[in-house]
């Protein structure tokens, strides 16, 4: 009887001392290694999406662009230009897009300041833009018009912030197989004109550059909502997984950076629409947008929709 009055002591001994110790046998470590780099397995998510923390630095960005030069006159070149970002990454403080230049790249944009008889476009240029939202082909008579031009410009002309000094705190990383789109739509009257113009510029858009097949986080620039939001919202949401509210990341209370970051992500729908047919220029050449001509890139875009469609109802 002694000896198991003894071991019930024991045990409940041994059960005072280890209570001190039970949080840690079930505390849960979120990272994970990668080489050098420290990725905590994030449980928040952005636009529904499980991302990871990153809590290095530096990220560098770069930029290609195509298009920039198709424009007869080289200050509406912006109309033309389609780009496509690497590391670009969305602040959820200031709701802008965000790029970080590499050191050599920040060299290379000094050396330039230098010798302006060098024409070059760098992430850091001034000039360099992309118009936001799809247009039609405007009357040839208004790219010389100076003061409608600045309007245009002033409503659509965009391009993502450039940070020179790099933050040491970390950011939020998207996977891989998904890509950062910001737009601005065409203040669509109905579904149709939502499918037939502004779906479509953006899947050109993904198509020109070869990311069709990654998956688009589309993200609305600007204060503007289409005037179908009502009757397009089914569309919106099954289409461009989007609604009008402002991209936030969930999961936590505290997030330990503003930045979410895609390896991936273009921008520049501009002449891509196909609202009006090809006109003239004054000298008798014509002005087309990128989509006239191209019925295979529309039957690709027509299985992609049917495809996305199909998928949402899974």
């Amino acid at each position: 009887m002694t000896l198991l009055v003894r071991r019930a002591l024991d045990q409940v001994r041994f059960i005072l001392l280890a209570l001190p110790l039970l949080p840690l046998l079930f505390e849960a470590d979120y990272s994970q290694y990668y080489g050098n780099r420290k990725l905590q397995v994030a449980l928040e998510t952005f636009h529904q999406l499980p991302i990871t923390y990153n809590d290095q630095f530096p990220l560098d960005s770069t930029v290609h662009c195509i298009g920039g030069t198709f424009g007869t006159f080289q200050q509406n070149d912006w109309l033309y230009r389609s780009c496509e970002f690497r590391n670009i990454c969305f602040d959820l403080e200031a709701q802008e897009f965000v790029l970080f230049p590499s050191k050599e790249e920040q060299q290379l944009a000094d050396l330039l300041k230098r010798n302006p008889l060098v024409s070059l476009s760098t992430v850091s240029s001034p000039s360099l833009h992309v118009a936001l939202g799809a247009v039609d082909p405007p009357d040839p008579s208004q790219l010389n018009d100076r003061e409608k031009m600045q309007v245009h410009k002033k409503n659509l002309a965009w391009f993502p912030l450039v940070r020179n000094t790099k933050v040491t705190k970390g950011y939020y990383e998207l996977p891989e197989s998904h890509i950062l789109v910001p737009f601005q739509e065409n203040h669509p009257m109905s579904p149709d004109s939502l499918v037939n113009k502004d779906f479509l510029s953006l899947f050109t858009l993904l198509y020109e550059f070869g990311l069709e097949l990654k998956k688009p986080i589309y993200i609305r620039h600007g204060k503007n909502l289409p005037l179908c939001d009502k009757e397009c919202e089914t569309l919106l949401k099954t289409h461009l997984r989007i609604d009008a509210s402002k991209p936030v990341l969930s999961g936590i209370d505290h997030r330990s950076s503003d930045l979410v970051c895609a390896k991936y992500g273009v921008a520049g729908l501009g002449m891509r629409m196909t609202g009006k047919g090809p006109v003239r220029e004054k000298d008798g050449s014509w002005l087309y947008t990128h989509t006239v001509g191209r019925h295979a890139t529309k039957r690709v875009f027509q299985k992609y929709m049917e495809a996305t469609e199909t998928t949402a109802q899974i």
